[in-house]
């Protein structure tokens, strides 16, 4: 199970444009050029869980059914 979580994750890292668009912003072609290797990003993904205080807002059930995740298929 864990390992199917850990694909999904890695599947929304590598498509995502989030990630594309700030490598772009920075020079970089993709994330993984941008921050070393997947697992520099799942450090980082795993200290902002850690360190950072995230709002109640963000945790919102109301906000969440608004959201659609969207996948670039380019």
């Amino acid at each position: 199970m864990l390992l199917q979580i850990a694909h999904l994750l890695l599947q929304l890292v590598e498509k995502g444009c989030l990630l594309r668009r700030l490598a772009q912003a920075q020079g970089k072609r993709s994330a993984v050029e941008l921050f070393g290797a997947l697992k520099n990003i799942a450090q980082r993904l795993l200290e902002s869980l850690r360190l950072l205080a995230w709002r109640d807002a963000t945790f919102d059930r109301n906000v969440a059914g608004q959201i659609q995740i969207r996948l670039d298929s380019s």
